[in-house]
């Protein structure tokens, strides 16, 4: 009689989903300041934009909604 083999047919496993990206206390404070209308500098809001479009899982442009 044959033997079998345990385990999954040839299929692939579920691809991997990348940690999800979080800001720093520091960037979340500077961030709740901004929002408050409080002034920062242009060093400030550069790292600010920086946190956010480096957390952006969709790079470019985005389909406009109707």
């Amino acid at each position: 009689m044959g033997t079998k083999k345990s385990g999954s047919k040839g299929r692939k496993p579920a691809p991997r989903k990348p940690p999800k990206k979080e800001s720093s206390d520091k960037l979340s404070s500077l961030a709740s300041k901004v929002l408050k209308g409080k002034t920062t500098t242009k060093k400030q809001a550069k790292s600010l934009a920086g946190s956010v479009l480096s957390q952006d899982e969709t790079k470019g442009k985005r389909s406009k909604r109707s």
